[in-house]
């Protein structure tokens, strides 16, 4: 099913086709004090339940607690023409998205994500997901929305860090496509009203670029999705870890992958300066390693390991970059990984 995407200024006076009596909303509740007007526009919906956004959300016991609540108040109503809308960042939109493709054996699911990360990268493509075993996503589904509304007045209300935070998945895809616009400086200085207009200026093009990737493998049966995993590899030991964001992570990750495709000779000569060049202009200066320490090498190991693009006998599918538009998948052993980054200070 191909998602619609809707893009509006300010909240909209109708989200879906469903009217507000057979739609259940879930949203961070966080935006009732963070976004003007958004208190009195949710109370619209009667079956709205509000949660609080984070990775600690993503677990099953949130799962049965919620699960629970929604089906108490609309379980004798409720059928699979109802429609499940979810307003929050990307662990809102994961969580709620699980809930839709399960209850009732699938709900219409509308997104509307309200941070850029999730307005680039995780509101698009059909991935739901809960944590599970000390692990990110262990469990999920693919169900793609019905519908993605993405409303300027919701993302431009975020913390001005929230931009620095979408810079990893804007640049990985920006690196994944290598189209003309992609080539160009992304995360410019400036002050954030300024950033948030460039980033409602990109979001189009940044996920249209994304899209073209699911669309040729949105199972993540051929290889090709995995493309999208350029960063995540070793940004997720170090999210892991250290308890940066997710964003921020895949920042020092992206720069994890350059480094060790150049260093793989896989990215070498002309294009190995003009993907430097790019990364320098667009790398924000305050993710530049200041926030990172060295991670201890047995609890990098074991994260390493854990994760979910692991081919077994201590073999990791790593997304290397060759080129604008040409990054490829190669397993490496993990052994040769942890060994690169302990060399070049990642790992102690």
């Amino acid at each position: 099913m191909e998602t619609r995407r809707v893009y509006h200024k300010r909240l909209p006076s109708k989200i879906s086709e469903a009217p507000p009596s057979s739609t259940i909303v879930v949203f961070d509740k966080y935006l009732v004090r963070a976004v003007p007007g958004f208190s009195a526009w949710i109370r619209r919906f009667p079956f709205r339940f509000g949660v609080a956004s984070g990775e600690s959300l993503k677990s099953i016991g949130k799962f049965e607690e919620l699960i629970s609540e929604i089906h108490a108040r609309v379980g004798e109503q409720a059928s699979p023409q109802w429609t499940l809308l979810a307003i929050g960042g990307g662990s809102v939109g994961d969580f709620a998205g699980f809930v839709a493709s399960v209850y009732k054996r699938g709900l219409k699911l509308v997104h509307m994500p309200t941070t850029w990360l999730s307005a680039i990268d995780s509101s698009h493509g059909g991935k739901t997901g809960l944590n599970f075993g000390g692990s990110k996503n262990q469990i999920g589904t693919f169900y793609p929305a019905h519908t993605t509304v993405l409303v300027e007045q919701m993302l431009a209300a975020q913390p001005s860090e929230q931009i620095l935070d979408a810079g990893g998945e804007l640049l990985k895809i920006a690196l994944v496509d290598g189209r003309p616009w992609a080539k160009k400086e992304l995360l410019r200085a400036g002050t954030a009203e300024k950033k948030s207009k460039l980033m409602w200026k990109l979001l189009p093009s940044a996920i249209d670029s994304k899209m073209r990737i699911v669309h040729r493998d949105p199972f993540e049966k051929t290889g090709v999705r995995q493309l999208l995993n350029l960063g995540h590899t070793f940004g997720h030991v170090i999210e892991a870890a250290l308890g940066l964001s997710h964003g921020r992570s895949v920042l020092l990750g992206l720069d994890f992958a350059i480094s060790f495709s150049k260093h793989k000779r896989i990215l070498n000569g002309s294009r190995a300066e003009k993907i430097e060049r790019w990364w320098a202009d667009n790398a924000p200066a305050a993710i530049e390693r200041s926030q990172f320490r060295p991670i201890a090498m047995k609890e990098a190991r074991s994260l390493l390991l854990q994760d979910k693009k692991r081919e077994g006998r201590g073999l990791v599918r790593f997304i290397f970059v060759k080129d604008f538009g040409k990054c490829i998948r190669l397993p490496v052993s993990a052994a040769e990984i942890l060994e690169y980054a302990r060399k070049t200070g990642w790992i102690r």
